[in-house]
């Protein structure tokens, strides 16, 4: 997961919406609907807001759900 968001740090920029589009481009190998986006975005904001995280820890959180997500860990 530290892995994966640094690599969406360097390939994204630090727009956080821009991030959370590449990470999941990455890991479900299509593009993400509007509503997964707007899901993630909000997740982030709470781990930052209402948990005190750092941007750089809540990317990391981010990164560690979609590496869990079913699309990536089960071939179809």
């Amino acid at each position: 997961a530290a892995r994966l968001a640094e690599r969406l740090r360097k390939e994204a920029g630090d727009s956080v919406k821009d991030q959370v589009i590449r990470g999941l481009s990455l890991v479900t190998l299509r593009n993400p609907e509007d509503a997964e986006i707007a899901r993630c975005l909000s997740m982030i904001d709470a781990f930052v807001t209402q948990h005190q995280l750092s941007q750089e820890d809540a990317l990391e959180r981010f990164c560690l759900l979609a590496l869990n997500l079913n699309e990536f860990v089960y071939l179809d």
